[in-house]
């Protein structure tokens, strides 16, 4: 019986020592790894081509905070001043973009990403609502709509 423990306590130790890095590379690869991001349709918003998607469950649920990453292609990013995603109805006013009810976009140069609050009683025709105001003060809008990636 000792014979036996002695081999077989080697491979727990391996075990023990490989586990740990098995869990490790798995947090580090993210939700993108386990295939449940969600991807929304590419759209145009100013001179940008934006692709979202959304880490977690879609669509969202009100009352719960939405995880959202935001590609910027085709455009010059440094000429975004603040970049807000929000669920409603409409899309915000210039004033509303720095409110509580809107996720600011931070990040690098071409990925970005943002924490939305999901509103607890959504409008029947809720949208994500992406604005983008440049340094020139202009604003620009695109939405997706909650029903379909």
């Amino acid at each position: 019986m000792t014979m036996r423990w002695a081999r077989f306590k080697y491979h727990v130790n391996a075990a023990l020592l490989l586990l740990p890095l098995y869990f490790l590379v798995t947090t580090l690869m993210g939700t993108e790894a386990e295939g449940s991001a969600t991807s929304l349709a590419p759209k145009s918003v100013g001179p940008w081509q934006v692709a979202p998607k959304a880490a977690g469950h879609w669509p969202p649920r009100p009352g719960q905070e939405l995880d959202m990453t935001v590609r910027f292609d085709g455009g010059p990013v440094a000429q975004i001043r603040t970049a807000v995603l929000t669920i409603g109805d409409q899309a915000p006013a210039a004033t509303d973009l720095l409110s509580p009810t809107a996720g600011l976009l931070h990040g690098g140069e071409v990925l970005r990403e943002a924490h939305v609050p999901v509103p607890a009683a959504m409008p029947t025709n809720a949208e994500l609502w992406l604005t983008v105001e440049r340094w020139d003060g202009s604003l620009h809008h695109v939405s997706w709509g909650l029903d379909t990636p």
